[in-house]
This record gives structure tokens, sequence and C-alpha cells, in this order.
């Protein structure tokens, strides 16, 4: 019987299959039948590596005992046991193969060390281990210019890692020199409050800007993390930081843009600045109206945004919305703004549609608007109508006034020649006295 027969589809052989299985006497006894210790699969794996991987510790040292390779490498990712075993979390394998001299600083295709892999699964004790035994703590992909363990621990929530990883060390504030990015823009990116809140503890640089141009406060809000941006704005992070050198935006804009209703509520909250505007003129209402984010919209309102804002193409928040179709986000519009498109203007943008859906969207808009601007007409009229009959009743009453003044000043000239006249007939009557 050939003892390292191969399956067709993997290339297994009962050596790779016991190792990967966990059969330990049977390991035993086909090695000492002369099975081949460095066979590899179809994926490229040895059984020393296939050991390690599924964790099986006792396999691993049976097969260092009988000179298994340490250092192979897969095929395709070109891992060693090691590597496999940090990335594992096999505390055991870890440090069974640590002891037996398995090189701590190997790359693999990534470009990952043990212990970057270790850091990304956020395994502690592997962590504490590896760095027990000297291993480079801020070891970067791409000749020391990419990421670190750090920012891969903070990237994936770990926070007892990066607590780990910080108190021996790590450099908090080391970027990756492609973008710019820190172990605290990666964590906000990423939605991770906790580590977020641990490297503002550290005293990460809170208005940090990667290559992109935004801040930490501003990646939270293109996630929607609230509970990130919550943490920064405790922090000291601020809420009207000056906007990306790019495209201007703000955390606002970004938030709501993406229609992240309660990032936005946090924001305006912590009093951000309702009347902001990107390089293309959108505010942030004018963003919320183009995605149909209604309740932004009713948000950002309230707050005393603009409701009749252009950008710089002099399209309205209505119209914008009009053109997507947003349906709900127009008929709540109208009832508000005090300008409305011309029909001109809406029916030149509707013969532009060839998708059906968005046709019979926007043409259900359009009725909506010219239902709201004829109630407008009729409101105008009836408006002036009262102002004219207001006007009527000012004049008559004006008229009255002067008529009035007219009479009283009758009446005083009147009574001014009543006592012209009585005057000389006194001064007779006085005289004939006398005599």
């Amino acid at each position: 019987m050939d003892v390292d027969g191969e399956t067709d589809s993997n290339h297994d052989t009962a050596l790779t299959l016991a190792c990967a299985g966990g059969h330990e006497d049977l390991v035993e006894l086909l090695l000492s039948r002369g099975a081949d210790i460095e066979h590899r699969d179809k994926k490229g794996f040895t059984p020393l590596i296939l050991a390690a991987t599924a964790g099986h510790d006792k396999i691993v040292e049976i097969l260092l005992n009988h000179g298994a390779d340490i250092e192979a490498q897969s095929e395709r990712t070109k891992d060693t046991p090691l590597s496999l075993a940090c990335s594992g979390g096999r505390y055991e394998v870890v440090e069974l193969v640590l002891g037996r001299g398995a090189n701590k600083e190997h790359r693999n295709v990534s470009d990952y060390t043990p212990l970057s892999l270790a850091a990304s699964g956020g395994y502690v004790n592997i962590i504490r281990l590896l760095l027990h035994h000297q291993a480079e703590i801020n070891s970067r992909t791409g000749s020391k210019l990419g990421i670190s363990p750090l920012m891969l621990a903070a990237m994936n929530g770990h926070t007892a890692a990066v607590r780990l990883l910080l108190d021996c060390g790590s450099d908090i504030n080391a970027q990756i020199e492609t973008n710019r990015n820190t172990a605290l823009t990666l964590a906000c990116f990423q939605g991770r409050h906790e580590v977020v809140s641990l490297l503002l503890d550290r005293k990460a640089n809170v208005e940090h800007r990667a290559k992109t141009g935004l801040t930490p406060l501003m990646e939270a809000a293109s996630g929607g993390y609230v509970e990130v941006g919550r943490v920064l704005l405790d922090k000291g992070a601020d809420v009207n930081a000056p906007p990306v050198p790019s495209s201007r935006d703000t955390a606002l804009t970004i938030a709501a843009d993406k229609g992240h209703t309660k990032f936005v509520e946090l924001l305006l909250q912590r009093r951000a600045a309702v009347e902001v505007k990107n390089k293309k003129g959108n505010s942030p209402l004018w963003l919320a109206a183009n995605g149909g984010h209604l309740t932004v919209v009713e948000m950002l309102y309230a707050a005393g945004a603009d409701i009749d804002s252009q950008d710089n193409r002099k399209v309205s928040c209505l119209m914008a919305a009009f053109r997507k179709g947003h349906t709900k986000v127009v008929k709540w519009m109208v009832g508000v703004v005090t300008q409305f498109p011309s029909d001109q203007e809406m029916t030149r943008y509707i013969c532009t549609i060839s998708d059906k859906e968005l046709l019979e969207k926007c043409q259900e808009c359009v009725r909506a608007i010219r239902a709201a601007k004829e109630t407008q007409a009729a409101r105008a009229n009836q408006n002036a109508t009262i102002l004219l009959e207001e006007l009527d009743a000012e004049r008559c009453r004006e008229q009255c006034r002067r008529q009035a003044a007219a009479r009283r000043r009758e009446r005083k000239k009147k009574k001014k020649m009543e006592k012209k006249v009585a005057a000389p007939t006194r001064q007779h009557t006085y005289t004939h006295t006398l005599c």
C-alpha cells in the first residue's frame, strides 16, 4: 500500500488528513512508515502547516521532532506555521514553535508579520508572548511605511490589544505613508468607539487629517457612527473644523449627504453650522434633499437652514429633490419653500428622462409642485383682495378723519366770529351805564 497516495480533489495524503484531523497516534504510525513529512496538498499546505492552522499542538510537536520544516510556507500566501497559528489564535502552537526558534519576523505575501496577524485578530495572549520574544512592536508593511500592528488592532476594534500595544510602546500617531491614516482615523472609519476613546485618552491627535483631508469626526460622519462621533466631540473634536480642502465638505455636509439622521442630530446638538456649502455650492439641506432624506431635511429646516438655497448651478433644494424623483421630500418641501421651479424648467427636465420608474416619480413631483403653486397663487390673490379691502377701508377712515377735522375747524371759526360780534355790544352797554 502506497503510504503517500493522494486524493484527486485536493492532493491529500493519509498524513495530511491525519494532521488536519488531530489524530496523534495515526500521525506517529504514518511517520514511522515513511510518510512524506513535507508533502503539499493542492493549496500548498504541508502537514505541519495544517496541524498549526488547526491548533493541534501535540501533532505540531510530533512533526517537529521528526524534522518537519518549521519555516515551510504556504504557496499562495507565504504563511508559515507561526503566521497561521498567530492568525488563528492558536496560543499553544505559537508558544511551541517560538520555543523551537521560529522566525518571529517572517512576512507573508501581504507583508504581515506574526505580530501583525495576532494584533489583527486581537489575540492578547499571543501578542504578549510575541513581545516577550522581542518581536518588533512597530513593524510596518511595505518597508516600515505601511500599516502597523496597533493600526490593525484599532481598525478591528480590539481594545484590549490596543491597550497592550500602547503600554508596550507602540507609536500612537504613526501614519501610513501612502494615505496618512493613523490608528485613530482607521478606528473612526470602522466605527470602533471604545478604541477611539482609549486612543484619545492616550493623547492621539483628535484633529489629524488623512490624505483625504477628513478629520476623525468626518470619518465617523461618513460611516454614520454616532457613538464614535459622540466620543470625539466629548473629547474635544471641533464640530466646525475647517472643511476638506479638496471638496470643502464638513462633517455636517457628509452626514447629511449620506442620510445619517442620528449623526446629523448629534452635530446639530453640538451647534454645527448649518449654512456651510461644499465646493459645488451644496448646503447640508440641499444634499439631504438630493438624497431623498426627508427626516434630515426636516431636522435641518428646524435648525434654521435655508430651504431655498441653491448650488453653484442655481439648482434649488426643491429642484434637486424633483430631479431624483423623491416624492415624499417634494411633497413636504412645497409646503415651506417660497420659490418654485417654473413649469418650463420642469417640463424640459422631464423630457430628458428615459427611465420609466423615475419618470413616473418626477411626474408625481410635478403635480405636487403645480398644486402648491396654484395654492400659493390663490392665497396670494386672496391676500391681495384683503389688502385692497384694507386700503379702501383705510381711505374711508382717512376721509372721515379729514371731514371731522374740517367740521372742528369750522366750529372753531364760527365761535371766534361770534366772539368778535359780541365784543362791541358789551363795550356800548358799559359806556351807557357810566353816563
